[in-house]
């Protein structure tokens, strides 16, 4: 499968009323355009919506845009990330437009300090830098309550979940890296 996905669309996260035409005529024209590719081509509207984006108005945003995929695309799945950079914590503040074509995409990079230690686009990150994961019961435990929210979610709203990133920074050890993405994808493929 293939998803065409927006990614970096500062200028809709810094000022999202300013651009919210010109986002709508951008998936109107990427929708017409491959409106005859086969089902194995998806579509996320947009990465890790954040900024002056607020929860609120990107479930307007996304209904608003899928109603412009839907006019071409009538059954292609799309993909909506979550929020406040697409994390669970705001998977309460969803709203899902009634569509049986929509698949949940939230990103994790969790426990943070160790995912995101010595990375220079997170503010203290090198404070972090040291960080292990052992693969504990406490933390695949941890793991399994930070996403039992979203697969109840799942199982009531009938959509299912595809964690569309999930990774640890190169400065953590290899050791725990591997410890850590063996278990999220073993786990994540279980559920």
């Amino acid at each position: 499968h293939i998803i065409i996905n927006m990614h970096h669309h500062d200028s809709l996260y810094e000022k999202p009323s300013q651009q919210k035409e010109r986002f709508l005529s951008q998936w109107s024209q990427i929708a017409s355009y491959f409106k005859n590719y086969p089902d194995s081509l998806l579509f996320e509207v947009l990465n890790e919506p954040h900024g002056n984006l607020s929860a609120s108005m990107w479930n307007e945003y996304f209904a608003s845009a899928l109603a412009e995929i839907r006019k071409t695309n009538p059954t292609r799945v799309v993909l909506m990330d979550v929020a406040d950079y697409g994390g669970l914590g705001s998977l309460s503040k969803l709203a899902l437009p009634a569509d049986e074509f929509i698949i949940l995409s939230p990103h994790y990079y969790n426990p943070f300090p160790f995912a995101t230690q010595g990375a220079a686009w997170v503010p203290g990150a090198d404070a972090w830098l040291g960080t292990r994961w052992y693969d504990t019961e406490g933390e695949r435990q941890t793991v399994a309550n930070e996403f039992s929210h979203a697969l109840h979610f799942s199982k009531i709203n009938h959509v299912p979940l595809h964690v569309g990133e999930f990774g640890a920074y190169s400065k953590a050890d290899m050791e725990s890296r591997g410890r850590w993405t063996t278990f999220l994808s073993r786990w994540f493929e279980e559920h």
